[in-house]
């Protein structure tokens, strides 16, 4: 399910280009410059790395190796025209700063449980799309259209221009979830697992929504908050294509 990269052009060209990368395996005995931007990028990128034996990478590689290892993801993504076509249902999900492959991997499930159009994942401030993701999601993940977003703000604003309207889930403030019109089309933004989300994208949301809660505690795990909003969507939505009151 995945492809071993070993050469080093090979996996600077992978950082550099934000592919899903598992943890990156160092020989100890890599030194120098091109060792210091395979750090420095890992760090960019949130990716695991660490320093081994160069046994050990023996071991991994059959001694065919530049020194370094790790495992890129097959996963396809796709561009963001292709889940704002016309004939689509009009739901998109935006992830930014969901740092759990766990949780991740859950939303994944849940949306193509949901038949969103489309998962649009910021590229610098979410967890790599991994072997973790794919196995939470139970193989969902290969059957998601995933947009990975070098400019989460640039890509929102593209939405609106194609009419979809932007609701952020968030911890407090806003509305109730169902209460927002999801019959009109809308790109669903869920933020950090415990800081909600960031300052700048609330700027640029539509309206704020939340799920009122009655216990003592005061917040759900985002993945868990996903799906009652999406099957909500999809209430909504079944609703008014079969001519019923949407309020009812």
């Amino acid at each position: 399910m995945s492809m071993n990269i070993t050469r080093i052009n090979a996996l600077l060209e992978a950082l550099a280009e934000g592919r899903p990368l598992n943890q990156v395996l160092l020989s100890d005995q890599l030194k120098g410059g091109r060792a210091q931007k395979i750090k420095k990028l890992c760090q960019q990128r949130g990716i695991l790395y660490r320093f081994v034996p160069k046994d050990a990478l023996d071991r991994k590689t059959g001694r065919d190796h530049q020194g370094v290892f790790a495992q890129m993801s097959p996963i396809r993504f796709c561009p963001l025209s292709q889940i704002i076509r016309p004939g689509g249902r009009g739901l998109v999900v935006v992830l930014h700063n969901i740092f759990d492959p766990h949780n991740l991997g859950a939303i994944v499930r849940s949306c193509v449980g949901a038949g969103v159009d489309g998962i649009v994942i910021s590229q610098k401030k979410t967890a790599p799309v991994n072997e973790t993701v794919l196995k939470v999601s139970a193989g969902a993940l290969l059957k998601a259209r995933i947009v990975y977003s070098r400019q989460i703000v640039r890509d929102i604003a593209t939405l609106k221009d194609h009419g979809f309207w932007v609701a952020g889930a968030d911890i407090g403030g806003g509305i109730p979830y169902h209460r927002y019109d999801f019959t009109e089309k809308t790109a669903l933004i869920l933020g950090n697992e415990s800081k909600g989300i960031s300052p700048n994208l609330k700027k640029i949301t539509d309206q704020i929504i939340n799920i009122p809660l009655t216990g003592v505690i005061d917040s759900l795990n985002v993945s868990v908050a996903c799906g009652i909003i999406l099957f909500e969507a999809n209430r909504q939505k079944h609703l008014l294509h079969s001519g019923q009151n949407v309020g009812s």
